[in-house]
C-alpha cells in the first residue's frame, strides 16, 4: 500500500519508509525509570519525563540506553514485547503545529484504503463513491450524511507524517445525541479503519463514548492501555482491566495488548489507549455509543484531530471535515 515514487537521492518512498519504520522499531517502549540502565538523550532536546505531556502518551522518554549500540537492539516493555520508537521533540515536529496533506496524497489513500477494504469482501456504502458534485447536487437528500458525518475521515493529526503517525476512518452509521442522552433509539455508530504496520494512533481516551475496537484481519492490532487518574490524566501506576471477546484481561498500566484477527477488545469512557499494526496493515472494526469526533477525543498531547489539507488536485471524494466548506 506504500508509496512507490522515487525521492531525490533515489529511494523510493516505499524504502524510506521502511527504513524509518526499522528506526521506529528500535526505540523505547517505557516510561518511568527501568533499573540497570543508563540514559542519554536523544537530539539536542529535554527528554519528556513521566507525568508530563506526551503525544506517544507514555511510550516512553525522549532517552535511549547507553549500554547498546545507539539504540540499536529493540528494548522490551514490562510484558517482553516490542513497542515503537519514541521520537525526539526535534523529530517528531512542535506538537499543536499544523502540517498539511497534499489533497493528492489523500486521494491515493481513498484509493489504496478502498482497495484494501474490499480485499476483505467488505464493501463501503453507495454513498462513498459519489463526486463531491454529486454530493453538492442530492444535498437536500443527505441531511443524516452530512449531519452524522459519515463518510471519509483520513488524517495525519495536523503532523504531517501519515505512514507514522496517521489514521484512514470511514464512519458508516452514527447515531443521534439526543437519543443516547434519553437512553433509546439510535445510540450506536460503527466506523471501518485501517492501521498501517507501525502507524500509531497517538494516546487518547473518550469522555463518553465506549467502543469495541476489532481486528478484522491483516496484521496483530496492538493497543498500549491505561487508566484514567481521578483528573482524568493518565495513570501510570494502576493496573488496566478490560474485556476482549468476554473475557476479562488485566495487565499492567502501559502494557500492550495484542489482538489477532478477529479478536476485539472493549473500551470504556476514560480507558487510555494508542494503537498500531504489527506484521502488516489491519483492518480494524469499530461498534460504540454515538460518535462525535468534535468534541469526544481527549489527546495526551494538545495535537488535531484533522489534517489541514493543500488543494493540489480536487478532491476524489470529501472527508467529513470537508463538509463545513462544500455543504456551508
Amino acid at each position: 500500500m506504500m508509496d512507490k515514487r522515487e525521492s531525490d537521492d533515489g529511494d523510493t518512498l516505499k524504502d524510506q519508509n521502511t527504513k524509518r519504520r526499522a528506526l521506529f522499531r528500535a526505540g523505547i517502549s517505557e516510561v518511568g525509570k527501568p533499573e540497570n540502565t543508563s540514559w542519554r538523550n536523544l537530539g539536542s532536546h529535554e527528554p519528556v519525563i513521566s507525568g508530563q505531556s506526551d503525544p506517544w502518551g507514555g511510550f516512553g522518554t525522549c532517552l535511549v540506553p547507553t549500554n547498546t549500540p545507539d539504540g540499536a537492539t529493540e528494548p522490551r516493555g514490562r510484558d517482553g514485547t516490542r513497542s515503537p520508537r519514541v521520537l525526539t521533540p526535534r523529530e517528531r515536529g512542535t506538537p499543536g503545529r499544523a502540517s498539511s496533506m497534499k489533497r493528492s496524497r489523500v486521494n491515493e489513500i481513498i484509493r489504496e484504503g478502498d482497495a484494501f477494504i474490499r480485499s476483505f469482501g467488505f464493501v463501503l456504502p453507495p454513498f462513498a463513491y459519489w463526486s463531491p458534485e454529486e454530493l453538492r447536487d442530492k444535498r437536500p437528500l443527505i441531511g443524516g450524511i452530512v449531519g452524522a458525518r459519515l463518510g471519509w475521515d483520513i488524517t495525519d493529526y495536523g503532523q504531517g507524517r501519515f505512514d507514522e503517525l496517521g489514521l484512514f476512518l470511514f464512519t458508516v452509521r452514527n447515531g443521534s445525541e439526543a437519543d443516547l442522552k434519553r437512553g433509546g433509539g439510535m445510540c450506536y455508530a460503527e466506523k471501518i479503519m485501517i492501521s498501517r504496520q507501525d502507524q500509531i494512533s497517538p494516546m487518547h481516551r473518550h469522555i463518553v463514548k465506549a467502543e469495541d475496537i476489532i481486528n478484522r484481519g491483516g496484521g496483530v492490532l496492538a493497543l498500549k492501555l491505561f487508566n484514567s487518574d481521578a483528573e482524568g490524566n493518565i495513570d501510570h501506576e494502576t493496573d488496566v482491566e478490560v474485556a476482549t471477546d468476554g473475557l476479562v484481561r488485566r495487565q499492567k498500566a502501559g502494557d500492550v495488548l495484542r489482538l489477532n484477527p478477529g479478536e476485539s477488545v472493549t473500551l470504556m469512557p476514560g480507558d487510555w489507549h494508542a494503537f498500531w499494526g504489527e506484521g502488516g496493515d489491519v483492518l480494524i472494526g469499530e461498534v460504540s455509543t454515538v460518535n462525535n469526533d468534535l468534541t469526544d477525543n481527549i489527546f495526551a498531547e494538545p495535537i488535531g484531530r484533522f489534517s489541514e489539507i493543500e488543494e493540489d488536485e480536487p478532491p476524489l471524494h470529501l472527508l467529513v471535515s470537508d463538509y463545513p466548506t462544500w455543504f456551508a
